[in-house]
């Protein structure tokens, strides 16, 4: 920049700039249309540095006028989930007949067999990893 501007080239920018869609695509234009290097472009649209220019032109590979929207900046809204209300079964327990009962204790407890089975293999998982843990320890110390 000190070649096309002398001292001033070399003072620093404003960071801050922001630079529409419009000039993006008419930057990156100079660059295919008309053939000029990256850094020739950087340097007759007074950007601040080539990276710039180099990540506008990927953003226009992959998504074109698109990509050179400005993207919202900071943290996004934390959007309120939403309340899920519990839907009370239609019937008690005391209106359940005695068929309908029993199903559903065969079901709770095939649930909770199953629970114990996963906690079960899930600790022996464990158990697994930490003796091949300490066995490859032990030869590594030895």
């Amino acid at each position: 920049n000190y070649n096309n501007h002398g001292a001033e080239g070399l003072s620093r920018k404003n960071t801050n700039t922001v630079y529409t869609p419009e000039f993006k695509f008419k930057v990156i234009q100079s660059v295919l249309e008309q053939g000029l290097s990256v850094r020739e472009a950087t340097n007759q649209f007074n950007l601040k540095s080539h990276t710039q220019l180099l990540s506008w032109l990927l953003q226009y590979e992959e998504h074109g006028i698109d990509g050179l929207k400005a993207k919202p900046k900071g943290r996004p809204k934390s959007v309120p989930k939403p309340k899920i209300k519990k839907v009370k079964n239609a019937l008690n327990d005391r209106d359940k007949t005695q068929e309908q009962l029993l199903e559903e204790l065969a079901y709770l407890r095939a649930e909770n067999a199953y629970l114990k089975k996963r906690r079960a293999l899930i600790q022996k998982q464990k158990e697994q990893e930490q003796a091949e843990q300490q066995r490859l320890q032990d030869s590594f110390l030895n």
